[in-house]
Protein backbone atom coordinates (compact mmCIF):
# COMPACT_ATOMS: atom_id res chain seq x y z
CA UNK A 1 0.00 0.00 0.00
CA UNK A 2 1.36 3.53 -0.57
CA UNK A 3 2.51 5.42 2.39
CA UNK A 4 -0.24 7.83 4.10
CA UNK A 5 0.11 11.15 2.66
CA UNK A 6 1.42 13.49 5.18
CA UNK A 7 -1.46 15.60 7.21
CA UNK A 8 0.17 18.52 8.12
CA UNK A 9 1.60 21.77 6.12
CA UNK A 10 4.79 24.17 6.55
CA UNK A 11 4.89 27.73 6.79
CA UNK A 12 7.64 29.63 6.44
CA UNK A 13 8.42 31.57 10.02
CA UNK A 14 10.42 35.23 8.93
CA UNK A 15 13.36 35.66 11.39
CA UNK A 16 15.35 38.81 11.88
CA UNK A 17 18.53 38.14 10.27
CA UNK A 18 19.11 39.58 6.85
CA UNK A 19 21.07 38.77 4.23
CA UNK A 20 23.23 35.98 3.53
CA UNK A 21 24.62 35.61 7.20
CA UNK A 22 21.14 34.85 8.25
CA UNK A 23 20.54 32.26 5.17
CA UNK A 24 23.87 30.63 5.96
CA UNK A 25 23.29 30.52 10.04
CA UNK A 26 19.14 28.84 9.96
CA UNK A 27 20.18 26.41 7.06
CA UNK A 28 23.03 24.98 9.76
CA UNK A 29 20.64 25.38 12.85
CA UNK A 30 17.55 23.42 11.66
CA UNK A 31 18.53 22.01 8.08
CA UNK A 32 15.44 23.52 6.55
CA UNK A 33 14.59 25.11 3.21
CA UNK A 34 15.79 28.85 3.50
CA UNK A 35 13.99 31.23 1.07
CA UNK A 36 15.44 34.75 1.31
CA UNK A 37 13.13 37.73 0.05
CA UNK A 38 13.33 41.63 0.81
CA UNK A 39 16.11 41.04 3.07
CA UNK A 40 14.99 38.92 5.43
CA UNK A 41 15.35 34.97 5.63
CA UNK A 42 12.48 32.81 6.19
CA UNK A 43 12.59 28.99 7.41
CA UNK A 44 9.96 26.36 6.61
CA UNK A 45 8.32 24.57 9.57
CA UNK A 46 5.55 22.16 9.73
CA UNK A 47 2.83 23.73 10.17
CA UNK A 48 1.38 21.48 13.27
CA UNK A 49 4.59 22.62 14.95
CA UNK A 50 3.81 22.84 18.63
CA UNK A 51 4.52 26.09 20.43
CA UNK A 52 7.41 24.47 22.93
CA UNK A 53 9.47 24.24 19.38
CA UNK A 54 8.05 27.56 18.47
CA UNK A 55 9.14 28.82 21.61
CA UNK A 56 12.77 26.67 21.29
CA UNK A 57 13.02 27.70 18.19
CA UNK A 58 12.96 31.60 19.29
CA UNK A 59 15.11 31.00 22.50
CA UNK A 60 17.74 29.41 20.53
CA UNK A 61 17.18 32.34 17.73
CA UNK A 62 17.65 35.38 20.58
CA UNK A 63 20.63 33.49 21.68
CA UNK A 64 22.28 33.23 18.62
CA UNK A 65 21.00 36.50 17.41
CA UNK A 66 23.03 37.86 20.64
CA UNK A 67 25.77 35.86 20.01
CA UNK A 68 26.50 37.26 16.79
CA UNK A 69 25.06 40.74 16.67
CA UNK A 70 28.32 42.35 17.42
CA UNK A 71 29.44 40.92 14.35
CA UNK A 72 26.95 42.03 12.61
CA UNK A 73 28.14 45.52 13.96
CA UNK A 74 31.47 45.56 12.96
CA UNK A 75 30.74 44.18 9.55
CA UNK A 76 28.17 46.49 8.77
CA UNK A 77 30.06 49.11 10.58
CA UNK A 78 33.07 48.05 7.99
CA UNK A 79 30.62 47.98 5.20
CA UNK A 80 29.43 51.63 5.80
CA UNK A 81 32.80 52.89 6.09
CA UNK A 82 34.30 50.87 3.23
CA UNK A 83 31.23 52.03 1.42
CA UNK A 84 32.39 55.99 2.71
CA UNK A 85 35.71 55.29 1.45
CA UNK A 86 34.48 53.96 -2.12
CA UNK A 87 32.37 56.99 -2.35
CA UNK A 88 35.18 59.27 -0.90
CA UNK A 89 37.41 56.87 -3.66
CA UNK A 90 34.94 57.29 -6.50
CA UNK A 91 34.47 61.17 -5.46
CA UNK A 92 38.52 61.36 -5.86
CA UNK A 93 38.59 58.93 -8.80
CA UNK A 94 35.87 61.96 -10.37
CA UNK A 95 38.26 64.56 -9.54
CA UNK A 96 41.29 63.06 -10.78
CA UNK A 97 39.88 62.66 -14.43
CA UNK A 98 38.31 66.21 -14.46
CA UNK A 99 41.71 67.12 -12.90
CA UNK A 100 43.25 64.87 -15.97
CA UNK A 101 40.74 66.62 -18.50
CA UNK A 102 41.65 69.91 -17.22
CA UNK A 103 45.67 68.58 -17.53
CA UNK A 104 44.90 67.70 -20.83
CA UNK A 105 43.29 70.79 -22.25
CA UNK A 106 45.70 72.68 -20.60
CA UNK A 107 48.61 70.26 -22.02
CA UNK A 108 46.96 70.44 -25.46
CA UNK A 109 47.05 74.46 -25.27
CA UNK A 110 50.12 74.20 -24.00
CA UNK A 111 51.35 71.88 -27.10
CA UNK A 112 49.86 74.83 -29.43
CA UNK A 113 51.42 77.57 -27.53
CA UNK A 114 54.88 75.35 -27.97
CA UNK A 115 54.02 74.97 -31.50
CA UNK A 116 53.51 79.18 -32.35
CA UNK A 117 56.67 80.15 -30.19
CA UNK A 118 58.60 77.45 -32.15
CA UNK A 119 57.56 78.88 -35.49
CA UNK A 120 58.18 82.26 -33.52
CA UNK A 121 61.04 80.61 -32.87
CA UNK A 122 62.18 79.99 -36.45
CA UNK A 123 61.20 83.35 -38.00
CA UNK A 124 63.84 84.45 -35.13
CA UNK A 125 66.93 82.67 -36.45
CA UNK A 126 65.98 83.01 -40.11
CA UNK A 127 65.78 86.98 -39.30
CA UNK A 128 68.60 86.74 -37.14
CA UNK A 129 70.49 85.13 -39.98
CA UNK A 130 69.50 87.54 -42.22
CA UNK A 131 70.85 90.47 -39.89
CA UNK A 132 74.34 88.44 -39.35
CA UNK A 133 74.58 87.94 -43.29
CA UNK A 134 73.61 91.82 -43.60
CA UNK A 135 75.70 92.87 -40.75
CA UNK A 136 79.09 90.99 -42.47
CA UNK A 137 78.32 92.84 -45.56
CA UNK A 138 78.16 96.10 -44.15
CA UNK A 139 81.32 94.89 -41.84
CA UNK A 140 82.99 93.99 -44.93
CA UNK A 141 81.78 97.39 -46.56
CA UNK A 142 82.84 99.65 -43.35
CA UNK A 143 85.96 98.15 -43.77
CA UNK A 144 86.80 98.87 -47.47
CA UNK A 145 85.62 102.63 -46.47
CA UNK A 146 87.86 102.74 -43.75
CA UNK A 147 90.90 101.08 -46.03
CA UNK A 148 89.77 103.83 -48.88
CA UNK A 149 89.38 106.48 -46.33
CA UNK A 150 93.06 105.68 -45.12
CA UNK A 151 94.32 105.78 -48.15
CA UNK A 152 92.93 108.92 -48.91
CA UNK A 153 94.59 110.46 -45.59
CA UNK A 154 97.59 109.03 -46.89
CA UNK A 155 97.59 110.93 -50.91
CA UNK A 156 95.95 113.86 -48.78
CA UNK A 157 98.88 113.53 -46.19
CA UNK A 158 101.35 113.13 -49.06
CA UNK A 159 99.83 115.60 -51.54
CA UNK A 160 99.98 118.16 -48.66
CA UNK A 161 103.24 117.55 -48.42
CA UNK A 162 104.30 118.01 -51.50
CA UNK A 163 102.81 121.06 -51.94
CA UNK A 164 104.37 122.24 -48.86
CA UNK A 165 108.09 120.94 -49.77
CA UNK A 166 107.51 120.74 -53.70
CA UNK A 167 110.02 123.90 -55.00
CA UNK A 168 110.51 124.89 -51.12
CA UNK A 169 113.98 124.28 -50.12
CA UNK A 170 113.22 125.47 -46.95
CA UNK A 171 111.09 122.74 -45.94
CA UNK A 172 112.95 119.70 -45.80
CA UNK A 173 112.36 116.08 -45.11
CA UNK A 174 114.35 114.80 -41.79
CA UNK A 175 113.98 111.17 -42.76
CA UNK A 176 115.52 111.73 -46.00
CA UNK A 177 119.36 111.00 -45.67
CA UNK A 178 119.96 112.45 -49.27
CA UNK A 179 118.59 115.62 -48.26
CA UNK A 180 120.14 119.14 -49.03
CA UNK A 181 122.10 119.54 -45.94
CA UNK A 182 123.10 116.13 -45.28
CA UNK A 183 124.94 116.32 -48.86
CA UNK A 184 126.54 119.76 -47.96
CA UNK A 185 128.18 118.14 -45.17
CA UNK A 186 129.57 114.88 -47.37
CA UNK A 187 130.55 117.76 -49.97
CA UNK A 188 132.72 119.04 -47.46
CA UNK A 189 133.54 115.17 -46.34
CA UNK A 190 135.31 114.62 -49.74
CA UNK A 191 137.20 117.95 -49.58
CA UNK A 192 138.93 116.75 -46.23
CA UNK A 193 139.37 113.08 -47.54
CA UNK A 194 138.99 112.06 -50.98
CA UNK A 195 140.37 115.48 -52.18
CA UNK A 196 143.15 115.07 -49.87
CA UNK A 197 143.74 111.70 -50.84
CA UNK A 198 144.11 112.34 -54.50
CA UNK A 199 146.30 115.40 -54.17
CA UNK A 200 149.02 113.32 -52.63
CA UNK A 201 147.98 110.38 -55.48
CA UNK A 202 149.09 113.54 -57.67
CA UNK A 203 151.98 115.12 -56.30
CA UNK A 204 153.57 111.39 -55.52
CA UNK A 205 152.90 109.79 -58.69
CA UNK A 206 155.50 110.02 -62.10
CA UNK A 207 156.14 113.54 -63.21
CA UNK A 208 155.80 112.12 -66.62
CA UNK A 209 152.38 110.59 -66.33
CA UNK A 210 151.42 114.39 -64.71
CA UNK A 211 151.99 116.47 -68.26
CA UNK A 212 149.24 118.92 -69.00
CA UNK A 213 148.81 121.85 -71.41
CA UNK A 214 149.59 124.20 -67.90
CA UNK A 215 152.40 122.67 -67.23
CA UNK A 216 153.72 124.36 -70.85
CA UNK A 217 152.23 128.18 -69.45
CA UNK A 218 153.98 129.44 -66.49
CA UNK A 219 156.16 127.63 -63.73
CA UNK A 220 154.22 126.19 -60.55
CA UNK A 221 154.79 127.47 -57.76
CA UNK A 222 155.15 124.70 -54.79
CA UNK A 223 151.86 125.40 -53.11
CA UNK A 224 150.86 122.65 -55.37
CA UNK A 225 148.49 124.95 -57.56
CA UNK A 226 149.06 122.93 -60.32
CA UNK A 227 147.32 119.14 -58.45
CA UNK A 228 144.88 121.38 -57.23
CA UNK A 229 143.97 122.88 -60.59
CA UNK A 230 143.81 119.39 -61.75
CA UNK A 231 141.62 118.53 -59.29
CA UNK A 232 138.92 121.63 -60.03
CA UNK A 233 139.07 121.08 -63.55
CA UNK A 234 137.88 117.24 -63.06
CA UNK A 235 135.12 118.60 -60.66
CA UNK A 236 133.93 120.78 -63.50
CA UNK A 237 134.20 117.91 -66.04
CA UNK A 238 132.54 115.79 -63.40
CA UNK A 239 129.44 118.38 -62.57
CA UNK A 240 129.04 118.81 -66.81
CA UNK A 241 129.21 115.09 -67.51
CA UNK A 242 125.89 114.85 -64.76
CA UNK A 243 124.25 117.99 -66.38
CA UNK A 244 124.79 116.02 -70.24
CA UNK A 245 123.37 112.47 -67.98
CA UNK A 246 120.84 114.30 -66.86
CA UNK A 247 119.60 116.56 -70.05
CA UNK A 248 119.69 112.67 -72.16
CA UNK A 249 117.81 111.14 -69.56
CA UNK A 250 115.04 113.63 -69.74
CA UNK A 251 115.13 113.67 -73.32
CA UNK A 252 114.83 110.02 -73.99
CA UNK A 253 111.81 110.36 -71.08
CA UNK A 254 110.42 113.45 -73.11
CA UNK A 255 110.31 111.25 -76.29
CA UNK A 256 108.19 108.10 -74.95
CA UNK A 257 106.03 110.89 -73.28
CA UNK A 258 105.59 112.71 -76.77
CA UNK A 259 104.62 109.53 -78.43
CA UNK A 260 101.93 108.43 -75.83
CA UNK A 261 100.00 111.81 -76.09
CA UNK A 262 100.18 111.72 -80.26
CA UNK A 263 98.40 107.71 -79.63
CA UNK A 264 96.05 109.66 -77.68
CA UNK A 265 95.56 112.35 -80.44
CA UNK A 266 95.00 109.55 -83.02
CA UNK A 267 92.18 108.20 -80.19
CA UNK A 268 89.09 109.66 -81.46
CA UNK A 269 87.79 108.14 -78.00
CA UNK A 270 90.17 110.75 -75.84
CA UNK A 271 88.91 114.34 -75.87
CA UNK A 272 91.70 116.71 -77.34
CA UNK A 273 91.48 119.17 -74.29
CA UNK A 274 91.77 115.94 -71.83
CA UNK A 275 94.98 115.53 -74.33
CA UNK A 276 96.68 118.62 -73.64
CA UNK A 277 96.20 119.24 -70.08
CA UNK A 278 97.66 115.45 -69.70
CA UNK A 279 100.60 116.61 -71.98
CA UNK A 280 101.21 119.57 -69.55
CA UNK A 281 101.32 117.14 -66.57
CA UNK A 282 103.86 115.35 -68.47
CA UNK A 283 105.88 118.50 -69.91
CA UNK A 284 105.82 119.07 -65.43
CA UNK A 285 106.48 115.82 -64.29
CA UNK A 286 109.13 114.58 -66.36
CA UNK A 287 111.79 116.30 -64.58
CA UNK A 288 110.76 114.61 -61.64
CA UNK A 289 110.75 111.02 -63.52
CA UNK A 290 114.45 110.39 -63.22
CA UNK A 291 114.30 111.51 -59.65
CA UNK A 292 111.92 109.07 -58.52
CA UNK A 293 113.35 106.38 -60.70
CA UNK A 294 116.96 106.55 -59.36
CA UNK A 295 115.79 106.82 -55.43
CA UNK A 296 113.60 104.19 -55.44
CA UNK A 297 116.19 101.65 -56.96
CA UNK A 298 119.28 101.73 -55.17
CA UNK A 299 121.34 99.76 -57.62
CA UNK A 300 119.97 101.47 -60.30
CA UNK A 301 121.25 104.94 -58.93
CA UNK A 302 124.81 103.10 -57.88
CA UNK A 303 124.92 101.65 -61.65
CA UNK A 304 124.40 105.55 -62.96
CA UNK A 305 127.05 106.87 -60.75
CA UNK A 306 129.44 104.07 -61.93
CA UNK A 307 128.75 104.62 -66.12
CA UNK A 308 129.11 108.48 -65.82
CA UNK A 309 132.34 107.87 -63.74
CA UNK A 310 133.70 105.26 -65.84
CA UNK A 311 132.82 107.67 -68.69
CA UNK A 312 135.07 110.56 -67.23
CA UNK A 313 138.26 108.41 -66.61
CA UNK A 314 137.87 106.98 -70.09
CA UNK A 315 137.28 110.23 -71.79
CA UNK A 316 139.54 112.30 -69.62
CA UNK A 317 141.32 110.79 -67.24
CA UNK A 318 142.79 107.31 -68.36
CA UNK A 319 146.52 108.28 -67.53
CA UNK A 320 145.59 109.16 -63.91
CA UNK A 321 143.63 106.00 -63.25
CA UNK A 322 143.90 104.65 -60.11
CA UNK A 323 141.75 103.46 -56.66
CA UNK A 324 141.92 107.57 -55.26
CA UNK A 325 141.18 109.45 -58.58
CA UNK A 326 137.59 106.65 -58.54
CA UNK A 327 137.20 106.63 -55.25
CA UNK A 328 137.33 110.66 -55.66
CA UNK A 329 135.12 110.47 -58.91
CA UNK A 330 132.36 108.33 -57.72
CA UNK A 331 131.77 110.88 -54.53
CA UNK A 332 131.55 114.01 -56.37
CA UNK A 333 129.48 112.60 -59.17
CA UNK A 334 127.30 110.94 -56.01
CA UNK A 335 126.57 113.92 -54.59
CA UNK A 336 126.35 116.25 -57.58
CA UNK A 337 123.66 113.97 -58.94
CA UNK A 338 121.69 113.93 -55.76
CA UNK A 339 121.96 117.54 -55.54
CA UNK A 340 120.63 117.96 -59.05
CA UNK A 341 117.42 115.34 -58.14
CA UNK A 342 116.47 117.85 -55.38
CA UNK A 343 113.28 119.43 -55.89
CA UNK A 344 115.36 122.75 -56.51
CA UNK A 345 118.17 121.91 -57.79
CA UNK A 346 121.55 122.68 -55.33
CA UNK A 347 124.22 124.96 -57.31
CA UNK A 348 127.67 124.11 -57.74
CA UNK A 349 129.86 126.79 -58.52
CA UNK A 350 133.47 127.69 -59.23
CA UNK A 351 135.11 130.99 -58.54
CA UNK A 352 136.38 132.74 -61.71
CA UNK A 353 140.36 133.79 -61.48
CA UNK A 354 141.22 137.22 -60.99
CA UNK A 355 137.89 138.33 -59.81
CA UNK A 356 136.98 139.67 -56.42
CA UNK A 357 135.23 137.08 -54.32
CA UNK A 358 132.80 137.00 -51.12
CA UNK A 359 135.19 135.41 -48.33
CA UNK A 360 131.37 134.55 -46.91
CA UNK A 361 131.23 132.37 -49.70
CA UNK A 362 135.04 130.86 -49.80
CA UNK A 363 137.31 130.42 -47.58
CA UNK A 364 141.03 130.54 -48.01
CA UNK A 365 143.11 127.92 -49.25
CA UNK A 366 146.31 128.45 -47.83
CA UNK A 367 147.66 131.57 -47.24
CA UNK A 368 145.31 135.11 -46.97
CA UNK A 369 145.58 137.90 -49.48
CA UNK A 370 144.18 140.47 -51.47
CA UNK A 371 140.60 139.36 -52.01
CA UNK A 372 140.58 138.48 -55.56
CA UNK A 373 141.09 134.96 -56.87
CA UNK A 374 144.34 133.47 -57.92
CA UNK A 375 143.13 130.17 -58.79
CA UNK A 376 139.88 128.06 -57.55
CA UNK A 377 139.94 125.14 -55.37
CA UNK A 378 136.69 123.60 -54.39
CA UNK A 379 133.12 125.02 -55.40
CA UNK A 380 130.68 126.69 -53.23
CA UNK A 381 127.48 124.76 -52.81
CA UNK A 382 124.52 127.09 -52.75
CA UNK A 383 120.76 125.18 -51.26
CA UNK A 384 119.39 126.36 -54.42
CA UNK A 385 119.83 129.48 -57.27
CA UNK A 386 120.63 132.79 -55.33
CA UNK A 387 119.94 130.52 -52.24
CA UNK A 388 121.61 130.78 -48.83
CA UNK A 389 125.68 128.64 -48.66
CA UNK A 390 125.64 125.17 -47.79
CA UNK A 391 129.26 124.87 -47.98
CA UNK A 392 131.99 127.06 -48.56
CA UNK A 393 134.14 126.97 -51.84
CA UNK A 394 137.32 127.36 -51.25
CA UNK A 395 139.87 129.81 -53.52
CA UNK A 396 143.74 130.54 -53.04
CA UNK A 397 143.38 134.90 -53.23
CA UNK A 398 146.28 136.68 -54.68
CA UNK A 399 149.58 137.75 -52.87
CA UNK A 400 149.90 141.00 -51.74
CA UNK A 401 152.14 142.82 -53.84
CA UNK A 402 155.46 144.00 -52.05
CA UNK A 403 156.36 147.88 -51.65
Amino acid sequence: MPPPQSTFTYVYVRTHCKGSVGESIYSFLFGRTIKVCEGYTYINLPSNCNTSLRNKFNIVLQVKKREISPYICVLEKQTSSLEQKLQSLSKEIKDINDNKNKKTDEMSKLGEEVHVKENELKLLIDRRDEVTQYKEKLSCYLNRINDKREVAMTELSSKAGDVMTSKNPNITNLGDPNRADKLGDKFNEIYDNEWTDLMEYLESSDKKKLKTPLENNKVMDKSGKKYAMIIVRMTKKALNKVELYMAHEKSEIRKKQIETVKAKINDKSHNREDVECSNLKLEENSKYIIAETLKKDPIKMTNYIASITDALINENYKEYESDALRKFLEKVVEIMVYGKLQDVPMVFCFAKEDEIYDRNHFRVYTHKGLAIVDYAVWPVVYLHEGGPVLFKGVVQEQPIPES
